[in-house]
């Protein structure tokens, strides 16, 4: 707190609200007047002094300097009658007179500028999704912050863009590198500002390839990219439910997602989806035959697996009674892979004598049923799997 005097030689008021005063003079009886050349701040919010130039010296001799050039040396001198104001950019002082024995007057204009805010902040490398904090480090240097003034280069987020808080947080919308700016406004004139890159990365997707359909009782491997941390669910099925490519082994139509953490820190999470078809049994099919006049009977196995094990390696039209008059398959692109008008003739799962990828396709049937004369269309799909 100041010293009680008879005149405080000048004083001002910040942007905040804030008092400084600079300077006191008071009467001892016997010993005159005399005069100090502290600068004090005073914050009405807390009722609290600050002292901030200055000694305890009494007419502390003044160093005047270069004109026009600041320095931390530069003294005015102790004097009365000082005539103050301010400006937008600084406190100003102008003139007064030393006291006994020398009454010496001045002219000297002096300006003070407090120190300059320094604005700065970091945010760490962040997931797409998750919150951004900013840890402010801007520097006060003596002054007092007015505000902070956050931009985070981010416009698809709104009103969300900006903020005034003094640690704020923020959800980017999207991935990449946002330019973040800050703005510090201090209570005496000073700005300062600062943008900084922050780089928000893309949660990596898990390849969780091995979409398919398999027959009950069948096994098929799930695959993962690489990774930390892997966690499949559900765990029912599957033969390891923390390993990276686990074997699935699902006893109905299963959705298994995958989660699992990068190099980076960031969660990516993916789903494969198994599909269980129950065969017909063996003696339930009939088998392959030339047209009768018997009774008609019309089927398509739904999926067949030509891997060569002589079991279930050939699709064929089940059609007693009928006379066919086309069978043709189609790739999911729409391309013919097979047809056929002899119902004795089967496709077994190539296409220009190579191997087709397991998968399903789509057939096209037309039969005429021989007793009645009747034609008769089915459409469907047919899986083929190994």
């Amino acid at each position: 707190m100041p010293a009680t005097g008879g005149e405080i030689r000048t004083n001002w008021t910040d942007d905040c609200g804030n008092m400084w005063l600079f300077g006191t003079t008071y009467v001892i009886p016997f010993q005159g007047t005399q005069c100090y050349n502290n600068l004090w701040r005073y914050n009405p919010n807390t009722g609290l002094w600050a002292w901030l130039y200055g000694d305890t010296a009494v007419y502390p001799v003044p160093d005047f300097g270069v004109r026009g050039v600041s320095s931390p040396t530069n003294v005015p001198a102790a004097t009365m009658g000082t005539i103050s104001f301010n400006t937008d950019t600084a406190f100003w002082i102008l003139g007064g007179m030393e006291t006994l024995p020398s009454n010496y007057r001045h002219g000297a204009l002096w300006k003070y500028i407090p120190d300059q805010v320094t604005a700065d902040f970091i945010a760490d490398t962040v997931c797409w999704g998750d919150t951004t904090t900013f840890t402010n480090l801007s520097v006060p240097n003596c002054n007092m912050i007015k505000g902070y003034y956050w931009t985070f280069g981010d416009p698809a987020s709104g009103a969300l863009n900006t903020s005034t808080d003094t640690i704020p947080t923020h959800v980017f919308t999207g991935a990449g590198t946002f330019n973040v700016k800050l703005v510090v406004q201090s209570c005496t004139f000073s700005w300062d500002s600062i943008t900084l890159p922050v780089n928000v990365t893309l949660s990596s997707l898990v390849s969780a390839w091995g979409d398919t359909t398999i027959i009950a009782g069948d096994t098929v491997q799930l695959y993962a990219g690489s990774g930390t941390g892997y966690q499949w669910t559900p765990s029912a099925g599957l033969d390891c439910d923390t390993c990276q490519n686990p074997i699935a082994n699902p006893t109905q139509n299963t959705t298994y997602q995958v989660t699992y953490t990068d190099s980076l820190g960031c969660i990516g999470t993916d789903n494969v989806t198994i599909l269980i078809i129950q065969t017909h049994p063996p003696d339930t099919l009939p088998p392959p035959e030339t047209p009768s006049t018997g009774p008609c009977y019309l089927y398509v196995p739904n999926i067949f697996s030509p891997n060569g094990d002589g079991n279930n390696d050939v699709l064929y039209v089940r059609a007693p009674g009928y006379t066919l008059k086309t069978f043709v398959i189609y790739d999911r692109w729409g391309g013919k892979v097979f047809s056929t008008t002899d119902v004795s003739q089967g496709w077994d799962g190539t296409y220009r004598g190579k191997k087709v990828n397991t998968g399903v396709y789509v057939y096209y049937l037309k039969a005429i049923c021989i007793s009645t004369g009747e034609e008769e269309v089915l459409k469907g799909n047919v899986s083929v799997v190994q």
